[in-house]
């Protein structure tokens, strides 16, 4: 892995006329012909402050993609405190620590991301608080092609703020993850529980599922009083090059129980086992929600641990076996 001097930049900040919403802000940010190392992996995330004086809400972010051969995902966090100078390399890999906040996520295939009209992603003015932006690219080149550039990256459209604060959780593992080759069907997953100190509901209207391309099929499962009670983001025909934003309905409360749970297929795979990892060749098992209003849900959803594999078992697949970690795979 990489992490490449190469500078990121606002391009355009301007006020528009816009029927979807002509008082917006709207700031595109993207990377300036940016240089992909010959790197089967990189990551370069950076951090960004935003033009704003008060509070605003996201409402609208629209991805703004240039080398699809190259570009695997793009995150977008947003972070309070001190502002790294600007332009200048954040971090390399995913932001891990919870002081980021999560808001979106591109995916081969995604397209715009619009919240609802009565929620939205807070921006503060307050340096205290989420005023900047992280932008996070991975790219993955295989074949380490060289002089492979980029332009990729995001457009937002600030509002003046809705009646409620919207969150993002990504709900799932990575770490954990072992596939061994010629298994179909093969479960791997992870449950989390929501605090029963939950003060109020939590309104769930979009999910982004997201594996690599071994995948099968994926959902999270809603067990509430030891019943389903709903499914988000079920996915049964798993296409990498179609990873959307699927709307949702419904909400989250206190005491439910969230499992992620994802179909792999390794026929035909030839080496070690699949592991969990970064990497397009590795895996993933995550599911994103879009909820408000936002209550510092972090700190509410926990994770708990991790499934135990399960082989041949196809979808609804009611085995909630709970295993350490590691466990070996079967």
């Amino acid at each position: 892995m990489q992490i490449s001097p190469n500078r990121v930049f606002i391009q355009k900040i301007e006020e528009i006329e816009d029927p979807f919403c002509p008082q917006c802000l709207t700031v595109d940010i993207r990377f300036p012909n940016y240089l992909i190392p010959a790197e089967v992996t990189t990551y370069v995330s950076f951090g960004l402050k935003l033009p704003v004086d008060a509070v605003r809400h996201i409402i609208r972010i629209e991805p703004l993609i240039d080398n699809a051969l190259m570009l695997h995902h793009i995150l977008i966090f947003l972070g309070g405190g001190t502002v790294p100078e600007n332009n200048n390399p954040l971090i390399g890999g995913m932001p891990k620590s919870t002081y980021y906040k999560p808001i979106f996520a591109w995916a081969p295939g995604a397209d715009r991301f619009d919240l609802p009209p009565n929620a939205g992603f807070n921006v503060a003015s307050d340096p205290n608080k989420d005023h900047y932006l992280i932008l996070d690219n991975h790219y993955n080149n295989p074949t380490k092609l060289t002089n492979q550039r980029d332009s990729s990256g995001i457009r937002i459209y600030l509002d003046t703020p809705r009646a409620n604060n919207a969150s993002f959780s990504l709900i799932g593992i990575v770490g954990g993850i072992s596939i061994p080759i010629e298994r179909n069907l093969y479960r791997q997953g992870g449950y989390y529980n929501i605090s029963p100190a939950l003060p109020i509901p939590l309104n769930v209207f979009a999910s982004l599922p997201h594996m690599h391309k071994h995948g099968q099929k994926i959902w999270l499962e809603v067990v509430r009083g030891g019943t389903t009670f709903k499914e988000y983001g079920k996915l049964l025909s798993w296409d990498y090059n179609s990873q959307k934003v699927y709307p949702e309905t419904g909400t989250l409360l206190g005491g439910d129980i969230l499992y992620t749970q994802c179909l792999y297929n390794t026929v035909g795979v030839t080496g070690g086992n699949i592991v969990g990892g970064e990497d397009t060749s590795q895996e993933m098992c995550l599911m994103g929600l879009a909820y408000y209003p936002d209550v510092g849900v972090s700190q509410l959803i926990s994770f708990s641990g991790f499934l135990a594999p399960v082989l041949d078992c196809d979808y609804p697949c009611k085995n909630y076996t709970k295993a350490l970690t590691p466990f070996p795979p079967i």
